[in-house]
């Protein structure tokens, strides 16, 4: 596969292929590379459309070791935490004197490993002046060419090759909120690491199944393969390939993780495919939501504008109509407060009737008094 530049990170020095390492945090990765003197980070946020590395210089080495040369660093993210831990492996000229007359100084420097970050835990920040501040030292009686990174029983540990021979294990000793490291046998865990008696200046290991494969790249040129079973019924065995130098990088890879690659990136390609689609239909979708609100609210405001002059009609044609209702209302009053009158007036005239008969009967009852007065009279003159 062609691979492009897509961006140029300038470093301070020159650098060597031991310098260079990976850690996470936050899920962001965080490219570590060391010149002769600095250490730098070159991080990137995955959520920015332009994914810009930005590179900084981190607080690892400090003044006081201004004349000190870096020779390999290794990191890994500690489990149960995000803050990373860092090895750094370096040459201390410090305490090297001139070579003046007079003055005496050894000619051979100090060898140690520096380990950040081991008690230091903030899951929210990433502070690399803390990280800096955590500093653990550790002094090596030999000639340190590596360090590399591997885990045992679910935790790593640093592995660093020398000028002796031997692969030395440091590994994290907890203590309450105290994390520090030291070194141990590593015979019980990498019995096949035993097998190597030449001076390692690369290895990589890996776990296929229930069996582990470690390559070694040595400094007389000879390339080691061990292959070791987890189960512990075989013992170890090594195969060695003679090459014709020194062997300063090697890597273990299978057919499947040479394909896999190719696969992940054809499937990545056709998800930001899929991905792009799906971004142009929505946005398809939402001008033509966009379009059908506008049409929905100039139908609504056309609809509004209807109502209230249908409205506007019907107030009109209602006051009309309350008007002859209320002129309704008010003639039926008015008969009825002619049937009243007539009423009253025909009580008037049934009382003066009745009044009349009365004073009628009265009368005729008097003449009647009267006759009969005359009738005793005449008999009382016969």
């Amino acid at each position: 596969a062609v691979m492009d530049e897509t961006q140029f990170l300038q470093l301070s020095g020159p650098t060597n292929i031991y310098g260079l390492t990976t850690v996470l945090f936050q899920s962001v990765l965080q490219v570590l590379v060391s010149t002769r003197t600095h250490v730098f980070c070159a991080s990137t946020d995955p959520e920015q459309p332009d994914f810009e590395w930005k590179l900084h210089s981190l607080p690892l080495i400090g003044e006081d070791y201004t004349n000190s040369q870096i020779i390999s660093i290794a990191g890994f993210n500690p489990s149960g935490r995000k803050t990373p831990v860092v090895g750094v492996v370096l040459a201390n000229r410090q305490n090297l004197g001139s070579k003046s007359k007079g003055n005496v100084a050894p000619e051979v420097p100090n060898f140690e490993l520096h380990i950040f970050g081991g008690s230091f835990a903030d899951d929210r920040y990433l502070y690399w002046q803390s990280i800096a501040s955590d500093r653990q030292i550790l002094s090596l009686s030999y000639v340190p060419f590596g360090i590399m990174k591997e885990v045992v029983d679910g935790k790593f540990v640093f592995l660093v090759t020398g000028n002796d021979g031997a692969i030395h294990m440091y590994q994290e000793i907890r203590e309450e909120n105290n994390c520090r490291f030291q070194e141990v046998q590593h015979t019980s865990v990498f019995p096949e690491y035993s097998l190597v008696k030449n001076n390692v200046l690369s290895m990589d290991t890996h776990q296929f199944g229930n069996k582990r494969v470690s390559a070694f790249g040595c400094q007389d040129g000879f390339l080691h393969i061990t292959v070791y079973d987890d189960s512990g019924t075989k013992k170890p065995r090594i195969h060695t390939i003679p090459l014709d130098g020194p062997i300063s990088s090697v890597k273990l890879y299978t057919t499947k993780r040479l394909r896999r690659p190719l696969r992940e990136q054809r499937a990545v390609e056709r998800r930001r495919e899929r991905d792009r689609r799906q971004r142009r239909k929505e946005r398809e979708e939402g001008e033509k939501r966009v379009e059908m609100a506008i049409r929905e609210k100039e139908a609504e405001r056309r609809k509004v504008e209807g109502e209230e002059q249908k409205n506007y009609g019907g107030e009109e044609a209602e006051g009309e109509i309350q008007k002859e209702a209320r002129e309704k209302e008010k003639e039926e009053k008015e008969k009825e407060k002619e049937k009243e009158k007539e009423s009253e007036s025909e009580k008037e005239k049934e009382k003066e009737k009745k009044e009349s008969e009365k004073e009628s009967e009265k009368e005729s009852e008097k003449e009647e008094k009267e006759k009969e007065k005359e009738k005793e009279k005449e008999t009382v003159q016969w």
